[in-house]
């Protein structure tokens, strides 16, 4: 028969329970204006009930607190990560695309191919009429030059963009594996707190938006923050994944492992078992 202050036990597992929930509320409270706070929630289930001679059999033990996790969505996750990433795409294209419009605009402002095209051949045109004038030639010759220009203009303006543009490529790809690197760090700091059964809940946000995708873009002005977001949400979705696929390892090799061990165990039943038929003919 449980002891008299049984009850008190439970009553101290229920305060003591709700007291991690009163604790994990109040950080949730306290990082309301964190950038990139995930909140938190507390997880509680019964405690193992306790066996007793009476008719009812067992008698529960009042409440335990099992883990505090994060109240995140997964689906809701990647979708974020893949559609910021595919914006962040398509806003630098439009950005290299709007740059190279400029040097084919052709209206009041500046003119362009088909204005300057149009001029050489009306000139052309022109001087077939009257091939002995000097002056249809003149004309048709600057012609042709402000045509040679215009080309000359273009392929230094696109050479420029090119030249732009690989520019900022390696400065992606020197961003990219520095931010690989800190994904690494902290992905080893999850890993030895989760295969021991807890949660890095304040881990997992640090590599999800504390300085992976903020203290990176220090300095810049907005523009470049957008330039970046795309690469890092591209870089912290393959973090999530890489992450996934290191625990499926672990778990798949020990399996193998306990696999492996019961075969060793069968194996050494099975040589005992001839060892003593041997002594049992003997």
């Amino acid at each position: 028969m449980p002891s008299t202050f049984y009850g008190l036990t439970i009553a101290g597992s229920g305060l003591n329970s709700f007291q991690t929930a009163v604790n994990t509320t109040a950080n949730n409270i306290a990082n309301v204006q964190t950038e990139g706070y995930t909140r938190q929630v507390a997880n509680r289930k019964q405690a193992e009930s306790l066996r007793v001679y009476a008719r009812y059999g067992t008698t529960g033990s009042g409440v335990t607190t099992t883990s505090i996790t994060q109240i995140r969505d997964a689906y809701y996750d990647v979708k974020y990560w893949e559609n910021n990433s595919s914006l962040g795409l398509y806003e630098k294209k439009l950005y290299y695309m709007n740059q190279i419009e400029e040097y084919f605009k052709d209206d009041d402002s500046s003119k362009g191919f088909t204005t300057i095209l149009n001029s050489m051949f009306n000139n052309l045109e022109s001087l077939a009429g009257a091939p002995g004038d000097l002056d249809r030639r003149k004309t048709f010759i600057s012609s042709c030059q402000d045509f040679a220009t215009y080309f000359n203009s273009v392929s230094i303006g696109l050479n420029q963009i090119q030249t732009d543009a690989n520019l900022e490529v390696k400065s992606t790809v020197d961003n990219i594996n520095a931010i690989a690197q800190k994904i690494a760090l902290l992905n080893n700091q999850i890993n030895v707190i989760e295969m021991q059964g807890g949660h890095a809940n304040e881990l997992r946000d640090e590599r999800d938006v504390s300085f992976i995708l903020d203290d990176g873009d220090q300095g810049r002005d907005e523009d470049e923050h957008d330039d970046q977001h795309a690469n890092a949400a591209q870089l912290l979705f393959l973090a999530h994944v890489l992450h996934d696929i290191v625990l499926e390892e672990i778990d798949r090799q020990r399996g193998t492992g306990s696999h492996d061990q019961r075969r060793e165990r069968r194996h050494a039943r099975g040589e005992h078992q001839d060892d003593g038929q041997r002594d049992h003919h003997i």
